[in-house]
């Protein structure tokens, strides 16, 4: 049996535990490793690296390896800690600086390429820009320990695949619509997230509260038991998390598109719809009729949700007459 890991390390880790060896093509190791005997001798040895892994017969044709990836997607409230929530902002900014640290090292290397072809410029993938960054954080970022590594990865890794995908286009590899190049990411456009692969995740007992890296608990406005049964049973393993925003990168944009002049009647009946909105969406959820926006789901519930407020205010731009 051959197991095809996601690095070329896991795939030498795998070779040491069962005895097998790494398959090379040519003089290059591959992230594919051939297993003696019966995988199932194996599994516990192979799954104790990663459970992201593809198992092939020996000619090569996919088998089932026992393990399907699926997602689980929860709702938390907005923290009323003013410390945590600074927390989640802080992971979300520095996604973003890393996103852009790693694009314009990129851009850096391209421009030193065209002029001397002998630049050595750095891989575009995930370990060899997280190598750099380790290099260079405490010059550029000595705030990065207040921080999981995680959002910092989380960015750079998201480059790598803007950066694949676009690769991949240009070569017509890729279908649909073509793909330019990676732009630098903006707050205003880019929705905030965060994704974790390693630290503290876990889910509490009383089937409310998501434990994340350095964030800490939050609380889901659902039940996690349809996850932690799997968890308990050993069926399911927690791989990663993610943490993102929404709707308020929308709300933002309409607020900075149209803050000049004086918005403020338009921007409250903005404020007022998408209370109404999110009040129905709330009680259809709990099986209440109406809205129930003047009792339980009024202006602090929305407030407590952090659902970003328009405001309006007169913003004055200068004039030039010409002649």
């Amino acid at each position: 049996m051959i197991a095809v890991m996601r690095t070329k390390a896991q795939a030498q880790k795998v070779a040491d535990l069962t005895g097998g060896q790494v398959i090379s093509n040519g003089a290059k190791p591959t992230i594919k490793g051939a297993l003696p005997g019966d995988f199932e001798k194996y599994r516990s040895s192979v799954e104790s690296v990663s459970v992201l892994f593809q198992l092939c017969d020996d000619a090569g044709k996919s088998v089932p390896s026992g393990w399907t990836l699926i997602g689980a997607t929860f709702e938390v409230e907005w923290p009323k800690d003013p410390q945590v929530a600074s927390g989640i902002r802080s992971h979300f900014d520095t996604r973003h600086f890393a996103y852009n640290w790693a694009l314009a090292k990129v851009k850096s290397d391209m421009d030193a390429k065209k002029e001397n072809s002998d630049h050595k410029s750095i891989p575009w993938t995930l370990e060899a820009l997280r190598k750099e960054w380790n290099q260079e954080k405490n010059e550029i970022a000595p705030w990065s320990g207040d921080n999981s590594k995680g959002a910092y990865s989380s960015g750079i890794a998201d480059l790598v695949q803007a950066l694949s995908n676009w690769s991949q286009s240009k070569r017509g590899q890729r279908k649909g619509k073509r793909v330019g190049f990676p732009k630098f990411a903006s707050k205003r456009t880019d929705p905030g997230r965060v994704r974790f692969t390693t630290g503290a995740m876990r889910f509490e007992d009383d089937r409310r509260t998501i434990v994340l890296p350095t964030i800490g608990g939050l609380r889901s406005k659902e039940d996690t038991r349809r996850v932690q049964r799997h968890l308990a049973k050993n069926n399911a393993r927690l791989l990663n998390c993610t943490l993102s925003e929404r709707p308020n990168p929308i709300l933002r944009g309409w607020h900075a598109y149209f803050r000049h002049g004086n918005s403020s009647r338009k921007f409250k009946l903005i404020n007022s719809y998408i209370h109404e909105r999110m009040a129905l969406l709330a009680s259809n959820k709990c099986g209440l009729h109406g809205r129930n926006w003047d009792t339980r789901f009024n202006h602090g519930w929305l407030m407590s949700l952090g659902m970003y407020r328009l405001s309006g205010r007169i913003a004055n731009e200068s004039a030039h007459a010409l002649r």
